[in-house]
């Protein structure tokens, strides 16, 4: 099972996205980043395939932020977190 499916949304976020999926690597999560800003529809079907048990949703508005959004594959839940607490709500 895979734990998180990162979403982009935004071009811009790209490599941002890259380097947190990166960090999670390295705290033993499994995972995949989309490389097309599909729609996040789309990007949800995605993860929902490949059984991610987290969706991590990451467009310019967070990225602005610092933010991203957490969605729960199992419960539908959401919420939005500083990116610098991602590797501890994954």
């Amino acid at each position: 099972p895979m734990d998180f499916y990162l979403a982009v949304l935004d071009a811009n976020a790209l490599d941002k996205a890259l380097l947190l999926a990166q960090q999670l690597r390295e705290a033993g999560k499994r995972g995949e980043v989309s490389f097309s800003a599909k729609s996040l529809k789309s990007q949800m079907r995605q993860a929902s395939r490949l059984g991610a048990s987290k969706c991590l949703i990451l467009g310019g508005n967070e990225l602005a932020m610092g933010m991203i959004t957490i969605k729960d594959m199992q419960s539908g839940e959401q919420d939005t977190v500083p990116l610098r607490e991602l590797a501890a709500s994954v």
